[in-house]
Formats: C-alpha cells, sequence, structure tokens
C-alpha cells in the first residue's frame, strides 16, 4: 500500500482532499457554535470569523482545482470538487446573515 498516489488523477484529488474535508468540518463546527454569534466580541464570533476565512480560501481552491481536474487531468472527481466550490462559495454568501450587528 502506498502513501501518496501514482497517477495525475489521484494527485489532482489528493491535492484538493484537504479542502473538501475543510468545507465539512467547518460545516460541522459552524453549526455547532451559530447559536451563540448573538455577542459582538465573543469567542464564538471570532471563530465564525476565522470559519468565514476558511471558506474563503476553500472556495476558489476548489472551484480552480475543479476545473484544473476536468480539463487538464480529464478526471470524474472534477465534478465533485466544483460541488464543493459551489457549496463553499453558498456559505461565503449565507454566512454573513449569522454575524450580529454592529451598532
Amino acid at each position: 500500500m502506498r502513501v501518496f498516489p501514482t497517477s495525475r488523477q489521484a494527485w489532482g484529488a489528493f491535492a484538493l482532499f484537504p479542502f473538501k474535508a475543510y468545507s465539512l468540518i467547518a460545516l460541522a463546527a459552524f453549526l455547532s457554535v451559530f447559536s451563540r454569534f448573538d455577542k459582538p466580541g465573543s469567542v464564538e464570533s471570532i471563530y465564525g470569523i476565522w470559519i468565514y476565512f476558511g471558506y474563503m480560501v476553500s472556495a476558489p481552491a476548489l472551484l480552480l482545482g475543479g476545473l484544473v481536474e476536468m480539463i487538464f487531468l480529464k478526471s470524474k472527481s472534477g465534478v465533485w470538487s466544483l460541488v464543493f466550490g459551489v457549496a463553499d462559495v453558498g456559505m461565503v454568501l449565507v454566512f454573513p446573515a449569522f454575524f450580529p450587528a454592529k451598532g
């Protein structure tokens, strides 16, 4: 059994795995703390900012990586990368609604 992939398609999927894992783990973290975002400056709202920043990094990486996988590597896993990327864009657009309004 090998730890590192040997084919080009496997390397593409291997490189995007951390971003896909972040998408799922951060969603679980978001769902576990989103009800406590009502206090500006609280620890939960700081966690929320970091989760949001992670989605802002993960979304373009998955979208670009998915396109590269589909076009250059001819890999079917590129479709899943694009699906994860679109879901991350959705989180980036929906997430600010849960932050408390300043003022």
